[in-house]
């Protein structure tokens, strides 16, 4: 077919080929456009996982995902500031009632 199309094949000089040619060469850009777009939204993606990857963890008793602050003592509660407030369980330095998680205690690289 390809051939057949080409500039030197039998068909090239019929009008609906000519058009035919002229749209596949649009289709083509717009699926190269679209490709572009696919790539950026992939690297925007791996770099948002590497970054979640580098910020959270899972509890190794629940599977619940947390953030790790950049300044930690590396001893956790699943749900909870590992140190609380006042004795009192706190999530992100405010005392709370219950919490969310299992409560499960460990350290990271446990």
């Amino acid at each position: 077919l390809a051939n057949l199309l080409s500039e030197s094949g039998p068909l090239h000089n019929f009008e609906w080929c000519q058009q035919w040619m002229r749209g596949l060469c649009s289709h083509q850009q717009d699926v190269e456009r679209r490709l572009r777009r696919a790539e950026t939204a992939l690297r925007e993606a791996e770099i948002d996982e590497e970054n979640k990857e580098r910020q959270f963890r899972r509890c190794p008793h629940c599977n619940e995902m947390f953030e790790v602050d950049q300044a930690n003592c590396g001893e956790f509660y699943c749900g909870r500031d590992a140190h609380g407030v006042n004795g009192v369980h706190a999530v992100g330095g405010r005392p709370v009632q219950g919490g969310y998680g299992c409560g499960g205690h460990f350290r990271l690289g446990e």
